[in-house]
């Protein structure tokens, strides 16, 4: 992901983001992103965090795909952000719980 410079924002508010994605030859459609985000603890640990989908948007050729999102500013403070790719295919919905463990 590239940050881009911007200005402070406020609550209620929202930005654009862009991730740029090395997936080789795996095919675009059997993968999901996400953007995993939300205010930080003193430990630097992403507290309460909210998922975004980001959409698919732009083979950028040699196994690079662009995807997009927006996200909404929920609160004030040191934010932190997370970008989470799994293998996605439509059957497997039922089965993800949408919670994150992590290792």
């Amino acid at each position: 992901m590239e940050e881009l410079p911007s200005p402070p924002l406020k609550v209620g508010s929202s930005f654009e983001v862009q991730a740029t994605v090395f997936l080789g030859s795996l095919d675009p459609g059997k993968v999901q992103v996400a953007l995993y985000y939300g205010p930080l603890d003193p430990r630097g640990k992403i507290k309460e965090g909210q998922k975004v989908l980001l959409a698919y948007k732009q083979d950028l050729g040699e196994g690079r795909h662009l995807y997009q999102g927006e996200v909404l500013c929920r609160r004030g403070g040191r934010q932190g952000y997370v970008l989470l790719l799994y293998p996605w295919q439509e059957r497997w919905q039922r089965y993800l719980s949408g919670h994150l463990l992590w290792g």
